[in-house]
C-alpha cells in the first residue's frame, strides 16, 4: 500500500545583496560557527525552524534541512535580520528552490535495473 509523499529537506540560496565581514556577525551572535581555515561559511543552526544555514561573505546564504517551504523563507528571514542587526542594510535577492528530498512508500518493489536500462537516457548516469 502507498503512503502519502513527505519531503524530508528543501534546499534553497538567495542573495544578501551586499559583502559582510563574517566574524563581525559571529561575535554577536555565539551560536554561529566560523572557522575561515576549515570552510569559507558561516554556519547558523536555527531552532525554530530547525534549519542550517551557512552564510558566506560574498552575501550568499544556502540554506538546508526545512520539510516546508515556508520555513525555509522563514529561516532566510532570520538570518537576513541577524545580519541587518549587524549594521548591514540588505535585502534577500534571488530566492530560489536548489533542490527537493521527497519519500514515500511506493507498495512494490521496484527492479532498478530494469529501470536504468529502460530510462538511460533520463537517468544522470546515462548522459
Amino acid at each position: 500500500m502507498a503512503t502519502p509523499l513527505r519531503i524530508t529537506n528543501i534546499v534553497a540560496t538567495s542573495n544578501l545583496s551586499t559583502s559582510i565581514y563574517l566574524p563581525l556577525v559571529v561575535q554577536r551572535f555565539p551560536f554561529c560557527e566560523f572557522n575561515r581555515k576549515k570552510f569559507a561559511a558561516m554556519t547558523v543552526r536555527l531552532t525554530s525552524p530547525r534549519t542550517t544555514c551557512l552564510v558566506f561573505g560574498s552575501g550568499r546564504i544556502v540554506c538546508t534541512g526545512s520539510s516546508n517551504l515556508d520555513a525555509c523563507r522563514l529561516s532566510m528571514l532570520e538570518v537576513w535580520s541577524m545580519i541587518d542587526s549587524c549594521g548591514y542594510k540588505s535585502e534577500i535577492r534571488d530566492f530560489l528552490i536548489q533542490n527537493i528530498v521527497a519519500s514515500f512508500n511506493y507498495g512494490k518493489k521496484l527492479d532498478l535495473e530494469v529501470l536504468f536500462t529502460k530510462y538511460q537516457k533520463e537517468s544522470a548516469f546515462g548522459k
